[in-house]
């Protein structure tokens, strides 16, 4: 009992510091796109969620789990992110569980810090995407796979079908662990066909019953193969460099992992270990399984936008869980474990921007509003959400938030090219607030040959990241 106790308080204590490290500055910056669409979700019907997240072209389920943690907790900056947070330390107590299974309890104790720290896995666990929770779904779904090869019983295989639906319901490129992992379940159960049936029948069968026809299409036809697409471009070398840099802390580390990978493999197959081993075979599972899943979606990056290393975040359970490979020699672990950590504080960026700060710009249309009445012109629609939420938060509320004549009331306007502009009747002797995020650059040059006809002053700021900020005023 006392025994049981103590372990209580040592995982207690492992998710009460990662939570309290990860709200650190958890609200401070603005927002940005992706975020504000999560937002949204949750003012939504709870049905309608699946039909916002075939728009955003993302399965929904990290959606609906977010609509109930806001209906808790609210929505706000910190209600919105400290679900992410929330999600990463209760991972963080996970990879202490599954490393000291499956190792011992230096590697989990090493695991779980350089997981604490990891620099790539902070920011994203104080932003309120799916990436958090769909690294809390794939170490779950490791465990469980664990336990199923360890013991061998029909309710795992149910049950790690229904965890491999999620999984691929919460991002879709999750599918390249599942795609590991059914060549690994293959191996090992090739003569077991009913586990085979059970762990990817079912999720077969639910996504069947779940994905709506849109789905299908974006999961199959929607991919973009421009060059132009800026985002998501076309993976080229450094891309895949900088890729590794991120996931592995530096590419110094990536290189350290994959020298003593092989090294393992190699003494594996010499040995014959892996015939007969089961804890060996796992563990060749979880040191390929990284490798194999950012060589898949790089190749799949040439030819089509897919490739972003936030995109293999879903690996990161593995790639802690193979500090093992470097605990033959303890001096080696040691001092490998050490750098690895200092290069994660020393990289550790608190109060990130998340590269648009609509906080401010809202900030500053209000102080020029205290001075004198002006029309608001957003450009473009998809950032008109975001400008309101930290403009009058009522308005972001309302169910009638893109509606064009309810924008209007307030003086708010929003465009996507010249056109639309020439649509919009306003008092000329108004001065324009004007910002643009996401622009075209015919469509901005039009837009600035209209003021000008038009015979308006224009000051421009690029100073607020991601918004071209404009004040436009007409000449005496």
């Amino acid at each position: 009992m006392i025994r049981y106790n103590s372990i209580c308080i040592h995982l207690a204590f492992i998710f009460l510091i990662n939570f309290l490290f990860k709200l650190i500055y958890i609200s401070m910056p603005s927002l940005w796109y992706d975020e504000i669409i999560s937002a949204q979700d949750t003012l939504l019907n709870f049905g309608h969620i699946k039909h916002e997240a075939e728009w955003d072209k993302n399965p929904p389920f990290y959606h609906y789990v977010l609509w109930v943690w806001c209906k808790l907790f609210g929505i706000s900056e910190i209600g919105l992110r400290s679900m992410s947070a929330f999600f990463s330390s209760v991972t963080a107590v996970l990879i202490f569980v599954f490393s000291s299974r499956i190792s011992n309890k230096l590697n989990a104790s090493a695991a779980t810090i350089v997981f604490t720290f990891h620099p790539f896995l902070y920011y994203y666990a104080q932003e309120a995407r799916c990436f958090s929770f769909l690294i809390f779904l794939t170490t779950v779904n490791l465990m469980l796979l664990y336990s199923l090869v360890k013991d061998r019983k029909m309710y795992k295989a149910f049950l790690l079908g229904g965890l491999n639906f999620l999984i691929f319901y919460t991002h879709y490129l999750a599918g390249l662990l599942l795609f590991c992992e059914l060549i690994f379940v293959l191996i090992l159960f090739r003569k077991r066909w009913l586990y085979l049936v059970l762990i990817y029948l079912t999720p077969i069968i639910l996504i069947l019953l779940r994905f709506t026809k849109k789905q299908y299409t974006v999961l199959f036809f929607s991919h973009e193969t421009s060059k132009e697409k800026s985002n998501v471009p076309l993976a080229k070398l450094d891309n895949l460099v900088e890729g590794l840099s991120h996931l592995y802390i530096s590419n110094l580390i990536f290189i350290l992992f994959f020298v003593f990978i092989v090294v393992f493999l190699v003494k594996s197959l010499k040995q014959k270990q892996f015939i007969s081993d089961i804890d060996i075979q796992f563990k060749i599972f979880i040191v390929t399984t990284p490798l194999v899943c950012i060589a898949i979606l790089y190749l799949l990056g040439t030819v089509t936008n897919v490739f972003h290393e936030r995109y293999l975040l879903f690996c990161i359970p593995c790639l802690f869980l193979s500090l093992f490979v470097f605990s033959e020699n303890r001096i080696v672990f040691y001092f490998v474990v050490t750098f690895i950590v200092v290069f994660e504080i020393t990289n550790l960026r608190f109060n990130v921007s998340k590269r648009m700060d609509y906080k401010f710009a809202a900030t500053l249309t209000k102080e020029i509003q205290k001075k004198e009445d002006v029309y608001i012109i957003i450009q473009t629609h998809d950032v008109v959400n975001l400008f309101t939420y930290y403009y009058d938060r009522d308005i972001f509320l309302s169910k009638e938030r893109m509606s064009k004549n309810f924008l209007a009331i307030s003086n708010i306007y929003y465009i996507d090219q010249v056109e639309d502009l020439k649509n919009i009747h306003f008092d000329q002797n108004k001065p324009v607030v004007m910002l643009q995020t996401y622009q075209k650059v015919k469509d901005e040059l039009s837009i600035r040959n209209y003021f000008t006809e038009k015979n308006y002053a224009r000051f421009t700021t690029n100073q607020i990241e991601g918004i071209k900020f404009s004040y436009l005023k007409k000449k005496p």
